[in-house]
């Protein structure tokens, strides 16, 4: 659902969109409402349509798609009939063609858990490309301030000043300081919170979380649990619910408290009820679209403003011009906005050291420590999203140092996909990607530039 977009609201810095993909009718209506006309769109990923016509940028966000590789799926993997376990392949031919500077995908655990092979395919493909590339499992509860358990993998790419000089038109080959693959059980460069030196990334460490209270609307509660007015649901969500609010019971008797004093979400969409105290549990496209998450001291489903909330955004800062159940399945399948961000901002600030040779920022950096940029408020309210992006004028021409150079890359134009994943390029095309390209709002970086972005405070 583009959730980047709205990440990139909370950074210091300024970006220019310059395109998305993604096939669904209702994503693509809430897209164009929420992004703009001048940012262009398309379908899938796969096609040849987008590796030639989808522009060079120097930040590449992607999320393939995700149900192939869950630990609650069958878990086909890349041999999912669908295809949807290939889209992945689209992104890294993205990659080769024009080499970002940066590169971010997300994935599910299960990519840690179940499919340990693809995620290390993908490490080597960019390894390939000269990247220098590590990777964390983070979860939004303690790495994003929002109480929601969302575990998911976090892939970051930067260009090693080797790739940089490849595609500028010097010799090299590729790079691979920093990285030894995602054998390391978590971890393809340095210890969690470390730095394999300037080009290294500094991953977002833990951060206080706010109190589950806060997601919740000033509604009435529920007072006399004996006499829980219990509504009229389908089976399966009706079923679930008195299992949750037995289990609330439960927990008030054996600890001598009032049960209306828990503040609880509950997955009643399950064939098992699950009960999230203090915390919410994962929200999935799935959930979402069923509205299946419940306040049960509200005794109702969250509404769209709280399943917001849980994903770090602000429904007030969105355009929604789709119905509950389809707001529900794009916050299901996006990014945790209050992640992203951080680990967006720590990989601008790892390509900046890179650049400039300095050593790990810390104390008040946006991606190392503190509360998000919100002041304890789970979306942004600094600056309105209006529909558009963030930042205005043209794309930055091309110039001879220009470090994303169409068809060159640090591998002599080997095809990296091929070269390290069991899929081939002859698979089916299967649909979009939330693949996302982004320029930034300055001309085109070289070897000698000192940052990568200008902050915003640097604007005068």
């Amino acid at each position: 659902m583009m959730s980047e977009h709205w990440s990139l609201e909370r950074l210091p810095w300024e970006f220019l969109e310059v395109f998305w993909c993604e096939p669904g009718s209702f994503q693509r209506q809430f897209l164009k409402a929420n992004i703009g006309p001048q940012t262009e769109g398309f379908f899938d990923v796969l096609s040849d349509e987008f590796l030639n016509a989808a522009p060079q940028c120097d930040l590449l966000i992607g999320g393939f798609p995700c149900q192939t590789f869950s630990v609650a799926g069958k878990g086909l993997g890349v041999h999912d009939k669908s295809g949807r376990g290939v889209v992945v392949l689209g992104i890294l031919r993205y990659v080769e063609r024009n080499m970002p500077r940066i590169v971010v995908l997300e994935n599910v655990k299960g990519l840690v858990d179940r499919h340990k092979g693809v995620l290390a395919n993908v490490v080597k493909c960019l390894e390939a490309l000269g990247y220098i590339v590590s990777w964390r499992l983070l979860d939004m509860r303690i790495h994003g301030g929002v109480p929601c358990r969302r575990f998911r993998v976090y892939i970051v790419a930067l260009k090693s000043m080797a790739a940089i000089g490849a595609s500028s038109g010097a010799s090299s080959g590729p790079a691979t300081s920093g990285s030894s693959g995602p054998a390391t059980g978590g971890s393809s460069g340095p210890a969690p919170g470390g730095s394999s030196g300037p080009a290294g990334i500094v991953w977002p460490q833990p951060i206080p979380c706010a109190d589950l209270s806060t997601i919740f609307d000033d509604t009435p509660k529920v007072t006399d649990y004996n006499n829980y007015p219990f509504p009229k649901l389908c089976r399966t969500l009706s079923r679930n619910l008195k299992a949750a609010v037995t289990k609330v019971i439960d927990k008030a008797r054996m600890q001598g408290r009032d049960p209306a004093e828990f503040s609880v979400v509950a997955d009643l969409g399950g064939s098992k009820v699950a009960v999230g105290w203090d915390v919410a549990p994962c929200l999935t496209k799935a959930r979402g679209s069923a509205l299946a998450f419940w306040s049960i001291q509200h005794a109702r489903a969250l509404t769209v403003r709280e399943l917001c909330k849980l994903q770090g955004l602000d429904s007030d800062a969105l355009n929604i011009n789709v119905s509950p159940q389809q707001m529900g399945a794009l916050l299901g399948n996006g990014f945790a906005c209050t992640v992203m961000a951080r680990v967006i901002a720590a990989a601008i600030e790892a390509a900046e050291r890179s650049a400039t040779g300095g050593s790990p920022a810390t104390g008040s950096s946006p991606a190392t420590g503190g509360r998000p940029a919100t002041g304890g408020n789970p979306a942004s309210s600094s600056r309105p999203v209006t529909g558009g992006s963030r930042a205005t004028g043209s794309r930055p021409p091309a110039t001879s140092g220009n470090p994303a150079t169409s068809g060159n890359s640090a591998t002599g134009g080997r095809s990296a996909t091929c070269d390290h994943h069991p899929a081939t390029e002859s698979m089916p095309a299967a649909g979009g990607s939330p693949a996302v390209g982004r320029l930034l709002k300055r001309k085109p970086c070289t070897v000698s530039s000192n940052t990568v972005l200008r902050r915003r405070s640097e604007r005068g």
